[in-house]
């Protein structure tokens, strides 16, 4: 059987799995207003603006120690961990 679509349209099922997963966590990551202000109600905005905060807190903390340690993760678990429980980070 002929099929309709060209070869380059198509999705291989192996980035299906990927797909469906980021949907998934893209729909509970933007969703998560909804539920604080079901929960909090009119004082929800509090809690979003706190979390968002300290949320760029902690990425900019991570781009700060990817700065100093080479922008490599094996030398990020050395440098904050030490040398031996860095190296076992890094075997896992």
């Amino acid at each position: 059987m002929k099929s309709l679509l060209d070869e380059r349209h198509l999705v291989s099922s192996f980035y299906v799995f990927f797909l469906i997963y980021t949907n998934i966590i893209g729909i509970g990551i933007m969703s998560f207003q909804r539920d604080i202000t079901k929960d909090a109600g009119y004082d929800a905005w509090i809690s979003i603006i706190l979390s968002s905060i300290s949320i760029h807190v902690l990425v900019w903390m991570i781009y700060r120690i990817l700065g100093i340690a080479k922008n490599d993760v094996i030398h990020v678990h050395k440098f904050c961990f030490g040398k031996w429980i860095g190296g076992l980070l890094n075997i896992f």
